[in-house]
C-alpha cells in the first residue's frame, strides 16, 4: 500500500459511502421497528379499552396475562373471521408500511452499491488517463522532444514514475543541449584554426616559393625568409598547442592531478617559463608576500600564471617592472599582478577572457606578434577547472592587475 495515495483515497472514499449507507440503514430499520410499535401498541389499547367497556368483569390482571400468553390459539381463531397471520397484517396499514420500508431499503442499498462502484470506475478512468500520458510522454521524449512538462506534485506511484520520467528527460535533454553545444564550439573552433592557421601558412608558402624560385638568391635574403618560416612555424606550433588544451577543457577530458602545493611554487615555475621573454622586452618581475598552500595541480596552475605573465609583458613598455604579490586568509590564497602597461580599454574588459579576442593596444602601437588571443581564454580554463577565480581590471594609461583567487576546499 506504500505510496498508492489514489487507491487509499479511493478507499477511503468508499469507506465513507459504506459507513453513511449503514447508518441510514441502521435508521431506517429502528425507525420502522418505531412505527410497529407504535401502531401495535395503539391497536393494543384498542383493544384493552373495548374489552373493559363491553366486559367488565374481566379484570386487568386476566387482560393483561391474556395478552401476554406466549402461545394460544388465536390463529386458529382469526382463521374463522378470514385472517392469517402468517400472510396478513391484523393491525391496519402495518403491510403498506412493511413494504414502504422494504422499497426505501432496496433503495439505500442501490444507493450504496452504486457509489461504490462510481467511486471505483473514476479512480480507474484516472489510472487509465495517467497511463495513457505517461505512454505519450515517452513517446515524444522517443521523438526527441524534450521540451515536456511532466512535474507532478502528488505522491502515488503513477505520480513518482512521472516524476522519474520528469528526471530522465531533464537529463536527456541536458545531454541534447551540451552535444548541440559541442557541435557548435566544434564549429567555432575549426572555424578559428583555420583562420589562425591560414594567414602564417600563406606566409610560409610564398615564403619557400620566392627560395624555390631564384635559385640565385643571396644569403642575407634566404637566412632571412628561414628565419620568417621558422617565426611562423613556432606561431603555428604555440597555436595547435594552445588549441589543443582548450579542446581537452571542452571535451572534459584534461587529466588534473591535485596536490597540497605552495603557492611561491606556482609562481616561480611561471617567472622560469617567461624569463627569456621577460629579458628581450626589458621587464622586470617582482616577486613579494607569503601564501598558505592549496591543493591545485602545480604543472596547469603555473602555465596558467605563466599565460598571465605573457601577456603582462608583451602589452608592458621596456624598463618597467610588473610585480607579483602573493596574500592569504581564511577563505582563500590570491596571486596578483600588476603590471604597468598601455591599460585595457573598458570596451575590450568584459571580452578580455574570449578565445582569438584581441584588444586594440592603446598607444598606437601594432598587435603584438605571436599573440592569437588565446593565452588568458586558457588560463581563465586552467583557472576555473581547479575551483579558483581569474579576474582583471584595467585603467587605461595606468595598466592592468589580473587576479587569482584559490579556494580552499
Amino acid at each position: 500500500m506504500q505510496n498508492k495515495v489514489e487507491f487509499k483515497r479511493m478507499l477511503r472514499q468508499a469507506s465513507i459511502v459504506v459507513a453513511v449507507g449503514i447508518v441510514l440503514l441502521v435508521g431506517l430499520f429502528w425507525w420502522h421497528d418505531h412505527l410497529v410499535k407504535v401502531r401495535v401498541n395503539q391497536a393494543l389499547a384498542t383493544i384493552v379499552t373495548t374489552v373493559a367497556t363491553k366486559y367488565p368483569q374481566v379484570t386487568k390482571g386476566e387482560l393483561i396475562g391474556l395478552l401476554a400468553q406466549p402461545k394460544t390459539n388465536a390463529q386458529a381463531s382469526l382463521l374463522d373471521y378470514g385472517l392469517d397471520l402468517r400472510t396478513d397484517n391484523v393491525i391496519g396499514g402495518l403491510n403498506r408500511l412493511q413494504w414502504v420500508f422494504i422499497a426505501g431499503d432496496l433503495i439505500l442499498v442501490g444507493l450504496l452499491v452504486g457509489g461504490i462502484v462510481a467511486i471505483f470506475l473514476r479512480y480507474n478512468r484516472r489510472k487509465d488517463a495517467d497511463l495513457q500520458q505517461i505512454v505519450a510522454d515517452v513517446a515524444a521524449i522517443n521523438r526527441r522532444e524534450y521540451q515536456l512538462d511532466l512535474a507532478d506534485y502528488s505522491e502515488d506511484e503513477l505520480s513518482i514514475l512521472r516524476n522519474e520520467l520528469h528526471k530522465t528527460t531533464l537529463v536527456l535533454r541536458e545531454a541534447a543541449d551540451n552535444s548541440l553545444r559541442d557541435k557548435r564550439l566544434l564549429k567555432v573552433a575549426l572555424s578559428d584554426i583555420s583562420h589562425q592557421i591560414k594567414t602564417p601558412l600563406t606566409s610560409i608558402l610564398v615564403m619557400v616559393d620566392n627560395i624555390l624560385d631564384d635559385p640565385q638568391m643571396t644569403p642575407a635574403i634566404r637566412t632571412d625568409f628561414l628565419q620568417r618560416i621558422k617565426h611562423e612555424t613556432t606561431s603555428i606550433n604555440f597555436l595547435v598547442s594552445a588549441l589543443l588544451k582548450l579542446s581537452k577543457f571542452d571535451a572534459a577530458t584534461v587529466q588534473f592531478h591535485p596536490q597540497l602545493a605552495k603557492p611561491e611554487e606556482i609562481i616561480s615555475a611561471a617567472c622560469d617559463r617567461v624569463s627569456v621573454l621577460a629579458d628581450l622586452r626589458g621587464v622586470d618581475l617582482e616577486q613579494s608576500g607569503t601564501g598558505i598552500p592549496i591543493k591545485c595541480d602545480l604543472k596547469w596552475q603555473s602555465e596558467a600564471l605563466s599565460n598571465i605573465l605573457k601577456n603582462c609583458i608583451e602589452h608592458s613598455a621596456p624598463q618597467t617592472t610588473i610585480s607579483i604579490q602573493l596574500t592569504s586568509n581564511k577563505l582563500f590564497t590570491t596571486i596578483t599582478v600588476t603590471d604597468h602597461g598601455s591599460g585595457i580599454a573598458s570596451v575590450d574588459l568584459p571580452h578580455i577572457f574570449e578565445r582569438f579576442y584581441q584588444a586594440q593596444r592603446l598607444d598606437g602601437q601594432p598587435p603584438v606578434q605571436n599573440s592569437v588571443g588565446i593565452g588568458l581564454a586558457l588560463a581563465k580554463a586552467i583557472v576555473e577547472h581547479d575551483r579558483g577565480d581569474l579576474s582583471v581590471r584595467s585603467t587605461v594609461g595606468v595598466g592592468s592587475v589580473f587576479t587569482l583567487r584559490y579556494f580552499f576546499h
